[in-house]
Parts: C-alpha cells; structure tokens; sequence
C-alpha cells in the first residue's frame, strides 16, 4: 500500500511541475514568449493599417522589423507586463504619403509602450503614444 501512496505522489509532483513550466511559457509576463515570433501589425490606434504593414521581430534582448517602410532595429526588456524599448535606429528612406505618416505614428507609438500582452495569436503594445496590434506571422 505505501508503494502505492510513493507512486501517486510522484505522478503529482510531476503534473505539478509540468503545469508550472506550460504556465510560465505561455504567461504574457514572460519576455521569453515574445522571443522567435515575427508579428505583422493589424491595428494601429484603432485606427486600422494602411499600405504595407509594419513588422516586429523579438529575439533574446532585440528587436527589429519594417516600419512599413523602413527598417529598424534596437533593444527591448521586460519586467512582468511592463516592456521597455531602448533606442531604436531606422533607415531613412523617404516613403510616399500615408505609409510615412502611418510609420512615424507606429515608431512614437513603440517608442512610448510601457505594457504588452500576449493572447494566443495576438500581441498588444500600449502606452502614452497609444495601442498597436500585432497578429503572429
């Protein structure tokens, strides 16, 4: 019978520790969960996206991605909920109408995100400068 009680333990701890670990990954406190996902703005403000929608790509401590015209790339931390873009650099390409003010709404908005959340298939930055929707892919 003891035999019995060790084995069930067992099994529960294992459950325990397996569950932990998938609620760790798919937390949306965890800068690891944005790391290795390319994300193609589908909102911008509630304001929709026009042109070529801008991109955003995590690694490790980086970030990169299109404007929807030009490219960019810098650093980003997380602690929690909260994210923190360090400076972003761009090329300097000049884009005709909508796309050039649709890119220099999309990098203040980056530049002020204070907050992200990851659910399933969708990121959301907000901040002072506004929200930006993100779908993976």
């Amino acid at each position: 019978m003891s035999r019995n009680r060790v084995v069930v333990g067992v099994v529960i701890a294992v459950a325990a520790i397996v569950g932990a670990t998938v609620w760790a990954v798919t937390d949306s406190g965890d800068g690891a969960s944005l790391a290795g996902t390319s994300w193609t703005l589908s909102d911008l403000d509630s304001a929709g996206v026009t042109g070529t929608a801008p991109t955003l790509v995590f690694t490790e401590t980086d970030v990169n991605g299109t404007g929807g015209c030009n490219t960019f790339g810098g650093t980003y931390t997380t602690d929690g909920d909260a994210i923190s873009f360090g400076p972003i650099a761009s090329t300097m390409m000049a884009c005709e109408g909508q796309s050039m003010e649709q890119e220099t709404v999309y990098f203040a908005a980056l530049d002020g995100a204070n907050r992200y959340a990851v659910d399933g298939d969708a990121l959301t930055l907000t901040g002072d400068a506004g929200m930006l929707t993100f779908s993976a892919g």
